[in-house]
């Protein structure tokens, strides 16, 4: 994991330095996410089936040849990532800064503080409701399986993954047509109530479960390359209000954020289960079965809900981060010009 996050900050805050258009770095970011989800769909349905044919049945030996596939294609695709990217927001000449500096500097930023508490809200409502997703199909659905040898819960996570990629393809022209702090928030808001509507749904309904949560996938999927491309607005503010640019820490502090998100939705959602009547029983109680409704609806989009009043202080607009473009680009023009 300590490898994985020496690979993945640097690979994040790429889209801060291959472009200096905020529209564009929307765009990086989704085709990201959408190859990522792909790839992710591909190692999830083959896994297993490759490490049965490569074991010939074992196992024991076809799981660790399987990852050992998996590994040379991911660096063989790194390489090609380092290889045939370009940054071309160069380096401020003579930056002397240190870590501690940066970090003091950027407790200060008002757009930074409101991403990193955006990133921990997303994530720990992310965290609980897929914590327990499985509970809800196991202990309140009641619907039978949709498909022959394709538990219903399977299905609603593999559709749920189709509408957002689907709604990550919508992040750029939806950002050219209405901005990105505007799309951001109502996509998030819309979130929040589709979510919260599952509590309407009843344990039989399968297909009203399936719409609703095709409807909510499509609309949530635009704010995750959105909150990416952010991060980079995020480094470029910093840079145009104190003359330095730390794209990389401007990440990796966000990302701490989500990271710590994670923990906190899990550790909440442990901590709902067990206040619950024994939620893996056979027979639950009725308290039960309305909690794991509200744990998967309700509590999550109240979650949502705080991240909309979060944004209000983000202040990072369109007009604004154009005005900032257009100085960064100025005085990195001045630097990169030849002296008398």
């Amino acid at each position: 994991m300590v490898l994985y996050a020496a690979n993945n900050i640097p690979y994040s805050a790429l889209s801060g330095v291959i472009t200096a258009d905020s529209v564009e770095r929307t765009s990086l970011a989704s085709w990201r996410f959408v190859c990522a989800m792909a790839a992710a769909l591909i190692v999830n349905t083959f896994t297993l089936k490759l490490a049965s044919t490569i074991g010939d049945g074992d196992l024991r030996f076809g799981f660790p040849a399987t990852m050992a596939v998996w590994a040379v294609l991911a660096v063989f695709f790194f390489a090609c990532t380092t290889a045939f990217t370009r940054e071309r927001i160069a380096p401020i000449p003579r930056q002397r800064s240190s870590v501690w500096q940066d970090l003091n500097d950027l407790r200060r930023s008002k757009p930074w503080i409101a991403l990193f508490v955006l990133a921990i809200l997303i994530h720990v409502q992310l965290a609980m409701r897929g914590g327990a997703m499985l509970y809800y199909f196991q202990r309140y659905q009641t619907a039978p399986d949709v498909f022959y040898q394709i538990d219903n819960f399977g299905l609603f996570n593999g559709v749920g993954l189709i509408f957002t990629v689907l709604g990550v393809a919508l992040a750029k022209p939806l950002v050219v047509r209405f901005g990105k702090r505007a799309t951001f928030r109502t996509c998030l808001f819309l979130s929040a109530l589709l979510m919260a509507a599952f509590v309407f749904v009843p344990p039989n309904s399968i297909a009203a479960l399936f719409a609703l949560q095709c409807v909510l996938q499509l609309v949530f999927g635009p704010t995750i390359p959105i909150l990416w491309s952010m991060m980079a607005d995020v480094a470029d503010h910093f840079e145009w209000t104190t003359g330095r640019r730390s794209t990389a820490l401007a990440f990796a502090s966000i990302i701490f954020g989500l990271k710590l998100g994670l923990g906190v939705g899990a550790w909440l959602n442990g901590h709902l289960l067990q206040e619950l009547d024994n939620p893996v029983a056979a027979q639950v109680s009725d308290a039960t079965r309305i909690g794991l409704v509200s744990m998967i609806s309700l509590y999550p989009a109240a979650v949502l809900m705080l991240g909309v009043a979060v944004l209000f202080g983000y202040g990072l607009d369109d007009p604004y981060l154009k005005q900032v473009e257009e100085d960064l680009a100025t005085r990195r023009a001045q630097l990169s010009a030849p002296g008398p």
